[in-house]
């Protein structure tokens, strides 16, 4: 678990741009010549990206409550995870399921990676 969340640091570090040269190209390289970091990479990169979308929808949500993010026509007798959580529980919900199929993921990936040793 410690070498995915340290993964996970890399990969910010490098879309941050806080990575020395050396490090950026010790990096690049790996995403040229490795299948499964450059895959894991992209998944972060999609779910960041998925995050940064969900709460820029909250943000419109919250301050701009005429803009149409869902749909209006609700029967008042529906109990929904939305109606139940409100906007902002259920996009912070999605947000950390969304970690946690990530982690499960490099998780995989750790696993496929560790040789038999039969």
């Amino acid at each position: 678990m410690k070498e995915e969340i340290e993964e996970i640091e890399l990969f910010d570090a490098y879309l941050n741009q806080t990575l020395d040269h050396k490090a950026k190209r010790r990096f690049e390289d790996r995403l040229a010549n490795e299948p499964a970091f450059r895959q894991a990479f992209e998944t972060h990169q999609e779910m960041i990206l998925g995050i940064e979308t969900l709460n820029f929808k909250a943000w419109l949500d919250e301050n701009h409550p005429s803009a149409p993010s869902h749909p209006t026509h609700h029967k008042s007798s529906d109990k929904s995870v939305l109606s139940t959580l409100g906007v902002r529980g259920f996009y912070i919900l999605l947000s950390l399921i969304l970690a946690l199929l990530f982690l499960f993921y490099l998780l995989k990936i750790k696993v496929t990676r560790t040789p038999n040793t039969q």
